[in-house]
Parts: structure tokens; sequence; C-alpha cells
């Protein structure tokens, strides 16, 4: 019966079928990591064991790649929220935590100590890094706070003081803090004021200038590799060979992109991009291919990327928690970038009162090219809605919008864009 019922199968239908099979593995699947219960800001692998730093979770540990996590008690208030970086030797553990300072063990998480002093008032450090038996830290600037800039103490004082002249003193958004193996400073930042603002120190972090990315509004991240370091960028990646003097763009696919984190492993670029999810290059830029395969990426999208046993990990932003998927990836999402949707950063910024919002709508999503529903939200730091620019059907298109802060009082704001199944989200500083 059964050689019967194969014998009247045709070779077309065999062959569709193979093809139905292969299509369903082509996109990348990822694995969900049991949730953390809080975005995911920071990771560092000590002993086999996976370190992450939470928002609101503090620190917690994992022997098991994810499956399982451990709350890290330290006793210290400072450790419960906003862990942005870590770094180790030996048995030593250094947390840094936005707001709250650094913290310090000395027997691999065991007990806990607090690892400020110097800080003449609350530090909002947005990482630490260890270079020689000197531990650095960047901090960003808060209204009534300590002044932006690089800061430093020896592993064995716990005494922080100001690297070096000439950073300047009150840059908001500052990012984060690039050492390369030569011992050159780089300092990303966003919300600046300035387009592409990198602070750069060649001699040790004695003194720094400014190096710009041209047509560039946020650094978010750095990568040093061979000899370059690479920005993920608002306008997607740069790299320079000549510490900053230069910035070279790496593909012109990814114009106007907003690349959020970069990686580097065995040759293989990988990259967060707002609205795509995770990308990879082979061949250092000349071509991409996407994998975010089954990223649930509907109103979020991938604010940090890491390795850990050969797993690249991605890290949510918001509820979707964090996700894992194997290196050694043998299938890829189709390999072109979709048609762009570009929400650009607000001109000017910061801004008093009013600002200009641009954004260009692609031909997607409908071969008819209807008009998709189109809103464009202001809201406050805490998420609260504050104005609707917009709210109608809308044309593919290049657009401006006016936004006027007369009403509201200075800080933070986040404009959002939704067009049919597209959503980008960005910052603006009022400063009155």
């Amino acid at each position: 019966m059964k050689n019967e019922f194969f014998s009247k199968i045709s070779p077309q239908f065999i062959f569709i079928a193979i093809i139905l099979l292969l299509n369903n593995n082509v996109l990348a699947q990822w694995s969900n990591v049991k949730n953390p219960g809080s975005r995911v800001l920071s990771s560092i692998e000590i002993n086999g064991i996976l370190y992450i730093g939470t928002e609101d979770n503090g620190i917690l540990k994992s022997s098991n790649d994810g499956e399982n996590w451990t709350p890290i008690q330290t006793n210290l208030f400072e450790a419960t929220f906003d862990i942005v970086g870590f770094q180790s030797r030996n048995d030593t553990i250094w947390v840094a935590s936005y707001g709250g300072g650094v913290i310090v063990s000395y027997d691999l998480g065991l007990t806990w100590h607090s690892f400020s002093n110097g800080f003449e008032t609350q530090p909002f450090v947005v990482d630490v890094v260890l270079f020689g038996d000197t531990l650095y830290t960047a901090i960003t600037y808060e209204i009534g706070f300590m002044p932006s800039g690089v800061y430093k103490t020896s592993i064995k004082e716990d005494n922080w003081k100001i690297a070096g002249i000439n950073f300047p003193p009150s840059i908001y958004g500052v990012l984060e803090l690039e050492i390369t193996t030569e011992g050159n400073f780089f300092v990303g930042s966003a919300l600046a004021g300035l387009k592409g603002n990198i602070n750069v120190s060649i001699d040790s972090a004695k003194t720094w200038e400014k190096r710009v990315i041209p047509n560039v509004g946020d650094v978010n991240s750095f990568y040093y590799n061979d000899s370059k370091l690479y920005a993920a960028t608002s306008d997607g990646i740069y790299y320079t060979n000549n510490n900053g003097v230069d910035w070279l763009k790496l593909s012109e696919e990814l114009n106007h992109y907003y690349v959020d984190d970069i990686l580097i492993q065995n040759g293989n670029i990988f990259i967060a991009v707002d609205q795509i999810g995770v990308m990879i290059s082979k061949d250092n830029g000349a071509s991409w291919n996407i994998i975010t395969g089954n990223l649930p990426l509907e109103e979020d999208y991938i604010n940090k990327l890491f390795i850990h046993n050969e797993n690249l990990y991605a890290a949510m932003n918001t509820v979707h928690g964090l996700w894992k998927i194997p290196l050694n990836i043998a299938n890829v999402d189709e390999p072109k970038i979709p048609p762009q949707f570009i929400l650009e950063q607000n001109f000017p910024n910061p801004f008093n009162p009013t600002t200009k919002i641009k954004f260009t709508l692609p031909n997607v999503g409908d071969e008819n090219f209807r008009p998709l529903p189109t809103q464009l939200i202001v809201y406050d730091a805490l998420g609260r809605e504050i104005k609707t620019l917009l709210n109608k059907l809308m044309q593919p298109g290049e657009y401006e919008i006016n936004f006027s802060g007369s009403n509201i009082p200075s800080g933070v704001y986040c404009y959002r864009l939704i067009s049919g199944k597209n959503i980008q989200t960005r910052k603006m500083l009022l400063l009155k």
C-alpha cells in the first residue's frame, strides 16, 4: 500500500514540496532566552559564567546560557538599576551604574563594595574600561550634577579624578568609551547639539579634541578590530584608521539606517539596525544579509548585541527580552535591505522652542502605492503622549513637520513615526 501511494506522487509534487521545505528554513531561527525581567544593558563572560546588567533588576548571572538567571546580591542600592558596564581581572569585577557610580567585588561577586570615591555628585557613568592598572569611566552631563568627561582611578586606590583637559563639560548623551590597544581614547555621544560628536585623546587621556563624522547625529557604539575603529551611528557604519582624523563610510547600503550596536568576530560584522533587526557582513561590509528571522521587532528594536558560548545574543529594548542564535548560521533571510523608511534627527537639536522633523515614507507594503495611515507623536521621557503632530493617510514621499516646545518644560523628549508596519523613534532635547 505504501509503495503504491508513493508511486502515484508526481516528480513535480516532490520538487514543490522540497522547495517549500527549504523556504521554511530560510528564516534565521532565534531562541527566546528566559526573560531576565528587565532590559539588558551590558554583559560580560567570566570563567564561563554569563553576567548581564539590567535596567531594573540589577546584576544577573547564568551558567547555562540564559536558561536560568541568578540575581547577584550586592546589598548596594547603586547596583539595583541601570547597570551599563562591566570589567574584570582575575577575581575582581568592576560594575558601572548610570546614576550610581562604580562598585567592585574582589571575590568573583561574593561580596561587594562601593568604588566611587572622588565623584563630587551623583555620577551618570555610561561605561567602565580597564587599561593597564587604571580604570576609566565616561560621564554624561546632567543639569546640577557632574560635568561630562572621562574620569580615572588606579585600581588600587578608588580615587576618581578628571582625566585630561579640554573635554567639553556639558555634553548630554555621552554613550560609550572605547580605548584601543594602542591606548587611544574615543568617546561617542548623541544629543550633543553637534553632528557626529566624538572626543578623542591620543596621549593617554591627557588632552582631548573633537573629531567629527560629517552628517551624522548619534554615535552609539564603537568596536576596535584589526587597527580600525568602527562606529555605529544614526547614518550607518563608519570607520577610521587614523584616530578619527578621517572617517570613511563602510557601506553605502546602510545610508540613513540607524545602527544601535556593532560587533566583529572572525571577520564577520554583526550590526543591530532599527526597523530591520540584525544584519551580518562576511566581506567587510561589501554586502549584507539580514538574519532577523523570528525576532519580535513590532514596536521594538535591538539595543545590544553580544557573544557567549558560540551564540549571538540580541537584547531587545522593551518587553521582548533576550534572544540567541548559534554563530554558525547556515541560513539567512533574503539578502536585500528593504526600501528605506527614514525618520531623521530633528534640527536644530537641542532646540528652543521650535525644531523641524524630516521623514521619508517609501513604497512599501502596497504594490498599488495606496496611502498608508501615518502618525507622528511626541512623548516625554516617561512615555506620556505630549502632542500628535500628524495622524492621517499619507502617500510615499519626503516630508517636514515643525514642532514647538513653547508650552512644555526643558528636557529629553521622544518622537515616534508610525506608517503602516514601520515604526521608528528618536530623541530630542529642549533647552530653554
